[in-house]
C-alpha cells in the first residue's frame, strides 16, 4: 500500500489573506511494521523498501476513529466560528466502510519512519547494541533514526541529534 502524495491533501489552497483552521488527524505510533531489504551487492542499488502501511487493523480503527472524533471536536461551541464546513471526508461519508475507505485512500505518511535497525537485544531482533554497535561486526555502527525501536511522540531530528551527540561521546 502507498500514502497519497497529493498537497494540499483536499485539492483547495486556502485563501491566506482570510482566516481559517483545519483539523486533522495523525497516528504517531503505528502498529504495522515495514522493512527495508538490500537487494544487490552493488551499493548504488537502492533498497527494497515496503513500509506496510496500515497492515495491522488497529491502525486503520484509530484513524476512522480519529476522524469521528474529528467531527465531534469541529462540532463544539470552541470551533464553530472557525469550522464552517467539512471538506474532506465530507458529510456524506458516514459509514464504517465509507470512512475505512476514505482513510486507506487518503492517509499521507510524514516520512519519519524508525526502527528499521532497531537497538533491541539480537534475540528479540534488535540491529545495534546499547552502543550502536552491528551485531556481529567488529566496529560497525549505525547512527541514525534506524535505530530508535519505537516511534516517538515527536519531531526526529532532534532525537537522532541526540543519537549521534551520545555516540561521539
Amino acid at each position: 500500500m502507498q500514502a497519497a502524495n497529493n498537497y494540499p491533501v483536499i485539492g483547495i489552497t486556502p485563501d491566506p489573506a482570510k482566516g481559517h483552521c483545519s483539523l486533522g488527524g495523525l497516528l504517531q505510533r503505528p502498529f504495522s511494521r515495514g522493512t527495508v531489504h538490500i537487494q544487490s551487492i552493488e551499493p548504488r542499488t537502492p533498497p527494497v523498501i515496503d513500509p506496510e502501511f496500515l497492515s495491522k487493523k488497529a491502525d486503520l480503527a484509530l484513524l476512522v476513529e480519529s476522524v469521528r472524533f474529528i467531527r465531534k471536536l469541529a462540532a463544539t461551541e470552541a470551533y464553530k466560528s472557525c469550522v464552517t464546513r467539512e471538506v474532506a471526508p465530507g458529510p456524506a461519508v458516514q459509514t464504517q466502510e465509507e470512512l475505512e475507505r476514505y482513510v486507506t485512500e487518503n492517509f499521507q505518511t510524514l516520512y519519519h519512519p524508525v526502527g528499521t535497525a532497531s537497538m533491541l537485544p539480537r534475540k528479540d531482533g534488535g540491529v545495534v547494541d546499547a552502543q550502536l554497535k552491528v551485531y556481529g561486526t567488529a566496529n560497525v555502527r549505525v547512527v541514525d533514526a534506524s535505530v530508535i525501536p519505537l516511534h516517538i511522540s515527536a519531531h526526529t531530528q532532534a532525537t537522532v541529534y541526540a543519537i549521534a551527540e551520545k555516540v561521539s561521546a
